[in-house]
């Protein structure tokens, strides 16, 4: 999987540059040009492969729980492994790593096409290849932050975290509609050669790139584990980090985590079949590019924590409506403003971490809050199909989403900290 939110990382940007510079100077580097616009294709195909990949599932098994399975499956190198693939990346050359795993991925979705499309493909292979494609995810997301300066360097370092932003929401807006019209010509398993291509896209455009020093800086004196150890110390023993770790894996866990269980709604509540299952896809994600240049016009916000908390609020509440919306159209139209207010409380709960952790530790710090934002959600998806099997889909998405509601209205009268940060 390709398409991840970007994590900034430490790199220190005068903000006294004009704004068009600021937002879109990372163009006119030509590497970095080459991975945007490579990464442009990639992350579409990754959305693609996951519409083939769900719809997929429940026509192998016909039930939820699987759909959690794989989510789960997903979820546990996300959570363990992001902060050692920061590690890796600060002590190898990451032009090569990054090379070396694109490579990787296209394997690992071409293994699931050729599985898909000769009939021997089995729910265990799909769970297996989502275990295999997060691991190395774990790894180059990481890596990929941290090539970001070698790209662009000082000026337009700001730029190409904007332009990072509307690649992954752009493509979580394309991508799940195109899979979703694609589905019934094609198939699952021509979904996923269509993903295992998107990533030769990207190894393409490595080695187009031209002088670039990515070798590994000089090694802190503490050691790998060392290194490890230290950002998570540090993260877990600051109050602020804390609270906002804490809120962003709630989130994830009641709320960011029912997409697993759209494939349900699609084909069992609204009966709409694939394409419509790729609308319901697209939908949040539209509303989280929204959301995204909607903050980058507005600029800076000061009073963040009343946003976090009153988006995250307002983001619970509407998604309790989704999940018992009678009619289809009405229920896309929630999951749009859904998107929008997950990109107000994730960005919102992103500059908190990042402008309160020192710069030194900075990276390390957003490697956890990364592991709030892709992990979590997917082992939340694991506990709302266990309880769709129980409850049905509706009530697992519309208690969760509750739980939500009231842990953030616990949130915004209890923690003063948390009410009045930024």
């Amino acid at each position: 999987m390709s398409g991840v939110p970007p994590v900034p990382t430490s790199v220190t940007v005068d903000t006294a540059l004009p704004v068009e510079r600021r937002r879109f100077g990372a163009l006119r580097h030509r590497n970095f040009a080459l991975l945007w616009s490579s990464l442009i294709i990639s992350n579409t195909g990754t959305w693609m492969q996951g519409v083939g990949q769900g719809w997929l599932v429940l026509e192998l098994t016909n039930r939820p729980f699987y759909l959690g399975l794989v989510s789960l499956a997903f979820a546990l190198p996300m959570i363990f492994l992001p902060p050692v693939g920061g590690a890796l990346s600060d002590r190898v050359d990451k032009l090569m790593l990054l090379r070396v795993v694109e490579t990787l991925q296209a394997c690992n979705a071409l293994l699931l096409a050729i599985l898909t499309l000769t009939g021997l493909v089995t729910v265990w292979y799909i769970i297996a290849v989502a275990f295999v494609g997060a691991t190395l995810l774990a790894v180059a997301n990481p890596n990929r932050q941290a090539l970001l300066p070698s790209l662009v360097g000082r000026d337009d370092f700001m730029s190409a975290i904007s332009l990072n932003s509307a690649v992954f929401t752009g493509a979580a807006l394309v991508g799940p509609a195109l899979g979703g019209s694609l589905l019934g010509a094609i198939g699952s398993g021509g979904l996923f050669l269509i993903n295992a291509a998107s990533y030769a896209v990207v190894l393409f455009a490595t080695l187009l790139m031209r002088g670039l020093d990515t070798r590994p800086q000089q090694r802190s004196e503490s050691g790998f584990w060392g290194d490890v150890t230290e950002g998570l110390r540090y993260v877990f023993s600051t109050r602020l980090l804390l609270l906002l770790i804490t809120v962003s894996t709630l989130s994830g866990l009641l709320g960011r985590s029912y997409p697993s269980l759209l494939p349900v709604f699609a084909r069992d509540e609204w009966h709409v079949g694939a394409q419509g299952y790729g609308w319901l896809l697209s939908a949040p994600g539209a509303g989280a590019l929204i959301g995204a240049f909607g903050l980058a016009f507005f600029g800076e916000v000061r009073h963040k924590g009343r946003l976090l908390l009153g988006s995250l609020l307002a983001f619970a509440l509407l998604l309790v409506l989704f999940a018992y919306s009678p009619l289809y159209w009405p229920a896309v139209g929630l999951l749009l403003v859904v998107g929008v207010l997950n990109s107000l409380f994730g960005t919102s709960i992103a500059t908190l971490i990042q402008t309160n952790a020192p710069g030194r530790l900075r990276g390390r710090a957003m490697s956890v809050y990364t592991i709030t934002v892709i992990g979590i959600p997917s082992l939340g998806a694991m506990g709302t199909a266990s309880i769709a099997e129980a409850v049905g889909a509706r009530n697992a998405v519309g208690i969760a989403a509750a739980a939500l509601a009231l842990v953030t209205l616990a949130l915004l009268f209890s923690s003063r900290r948390l009410r009045e940060a930024g």
